[in-house]
């Protein structure tokens, strides 16, 4: 628990002006997807989405994370009892689907 927010992880983007005091927050926990985040451009220049689960998502079938990911293996830092039962069903179930 962090402030008054729940969250496992936080998004963080700073728009480049004159004083960086100003931060946008796009708090998840584990059970959540991935957010979807503006990116601020430059200047007058509209921002853009990006899609953080899909750019995850590609990131890790154009790469070699599936052979060298152990998804058995505990996560750092530990996942609480709860979520880690979640992630296991998860898991069970892609590997299910995957057998097929």
């Amino acid at each position: 628990m962090a402030g008054r927010f729940h969250y496992d992880y936080l998004v963080s983007v700073n728009r480049a002006r004159s004083r960086r005091t100003r931060f946008e927050g796009y708090p998840s926990t584990v059970r959540q997807p991935l957010p979807q985040i503006r990116i601020p451009l430059a200047g007058d220049d509209p921002d853009v989405p990006l899609d953080i689960r899909a750019a995850l998502e590609q990131t890790y079938d154009a790469g070699s994370y599936r052979d060298r990911i152990d998804d058995h293996s505990a996560c750092q830092p530990p996942l609480s009892p709860d979520d880690r039962a979640w992630a296991d069903q998860l898991i069970q179930a892609a590997e299910q689907a995957g057998s097929r």
